[in-house]
């Protein structure tokens, strides 16, 4: 019976990924044949949080000072890491998927089309023992002429992008936002392979 449940998330699952990607204006064919993209990411205007989303400076300033009153100096380690791990997980997690997943490479910074990567919003998640949030984003890619970025070839929104839970437990924030990323790299690659054609 547990073989039969993880056969159908399986075969549900691109469905489900494929409703959370939506063209929002223009349109992939022009990028039909293209083998390489430059790629950026943005965080601008970034939200965080579910039940009650905070701008991510009102957020981390909240957090900052949470963890100085237990710790000093542990509120700055954390914002920190926050901004390090963009770098170090969640962004290599995105373009890795994206390229095994559009068959493509990236990044090249020769290339005639970037792609920005905006993340609106992002929820953490959490692991209380038996119950867990995953993390979460939600964003746009915005695809555009390299030698002139106010050119816009076509933006694609990404919806509750959901990372898994690796049980026992993503005790780790960061681990569960980089799923998210994963998930929405490999979700997006698909979409442009299947799009550009």
């Amino acid at each position: 019976m547990r073989n039969v449940f993880l056969l159908l998330f399986l075969l549900t699952s691109p469905v489900l990924l494929a409703q959370s990607v939506k063209l929002l204006s223009g349109s992939l064919k022009t990028l039909k044949g293209q083998k390489s993209y430059n790629i950026t990411f943005r965080y601008d205007s970034m939200q965080v949080g579910m039940a009650d989303p905070k701008p991510e400076k009102v957020f981390l300033m909240e957090v900052k000072n949470r963890w100085e009153e237990r710790e000093p100096g542990r509120g700055s380690d954390f914002i920190q890491e926050w901004f390090e791990d963009r770098k170090l997980l969640y962004e290599p997690s995105f373009i890795q998927n994206f390229k095994e997943y559009a068959k493509v490479e990236l990044p090249d910074a020769q290339a005639p089309y970037t792609l920005i990567v905006k993340t609106k919003h992002t929820e953490g998640g959490w692991f209380g023992g038996v119950l867990a949030h995953p993390g979460e984003i939600d964003g746009e890619v915005w695809v555009v002429e390299s030698v002139d970025p106010t050119k816009v070839v076509a933006r694609i929104g990404f919806y509750k992008i959901t990372g898994k839970i690796q049980y026992p437990g993503d005790f780790e924030m960061t681990t569960r936002i980089q799923s998210a990323y994963a998930i929405a790299g490999k979700g997006l690659g698909d979409y442009f392979k299947r799009k550009s054609k």
